[in-house]
């Protein structure tokens, strides 16, 4: 129960501590492990997210360019230039 009611411990909150308090013994139960997590950044994955999209789309338009040039290229379809 302890461990569903408790809130996340930042990566900075760590370090802050072990900056402050150094190698300190802490009294705490066995079932607790006390470590660092990433806080989930809403924006940096938005960014990601716009990022895959950006560079598939990219993708896309460089093939499909191409393929218009080879098409314009040789209009009857065969295969030499």
């Amino acid at each position: 129960r302890l461990e569903e009611q408790s809130p996340d411990i930042g990566s900075d909150i760590v370090k802050k501590f072990e900056k402050s308090h150094g190698e300190v013994q802490i009294s705490r139960p066995s079932i607790v492990n006390i470590y660092p997590i990433s806080i989930y950044n809403e924006q940096v994955e938005k960014n990601k997210q716009v990022g895959n999209v950006v560079a598939h789309a990219a993708t896309v338009l460089l093939k499909r360019v191409g393929d218009e040039r080879r098409t314009s290229l040789n209009p009857d379809g065969d295969s030499a230039v």
